[in-house]
């Protein structure tokens, strides 16, 4: 295993319990990917959105595809 690709997420059960779980990457079609900034399409715009913590250190963590499909004519 890879320890940068490790991804730990943090639940709360129903019973109120914590839950851990770990994943690795890549998974099959997505990759866990470091970005300084991302976009987003919502309303019918594209927004540029930065890392919203004031720690600067670690950037971005985003599923990026696996596989890009390039249309032209």
């Amino acid at each position: 295993m890879i320890e940068k690709n490790k991804w730990i997420k943090n639940s709360m059960a129903i019973d109120g319990t914590l839950k851990t779980q770990t994943v690795y990457y890549p998974l099959l079609f997505y990759n866990f990917v470091e970005k300084d900034f991302i976009y987003t399409y919502y309303g019918g715009n594209w927004y540029k959105e930065f890392k919203k913590t004031t720690d600067f250190t670690t950037k971005n963590r985003v599923f990026e595809p696996a596989i890009s499909l390039v249309l032209t004519n």
